[in-house]
């Protein structure tokens, strides 16, 4: 399976992204994330 094609994310600044997340462990709505040190996207409630 493709996760590029369920994860969708756009980047709006230099360090906000908007994520839309349709992977079926992590199924949610659209949430805002920042990129921590090691890479991975982490939300922002």
């Amino acid at each position: 399976m493709d996760f590029k094609l369920i994860v969708m994310k756009w980047h709006l600044d230099r360090r906000f992204y908007y994520v839309f997340d349709r992977r079926p462990a992590h199924d949610h709505g659209p949430y805002l994330a920042v990129v921590d040190d090691f890479g991975s996207l982490v939300s922002i409630d």
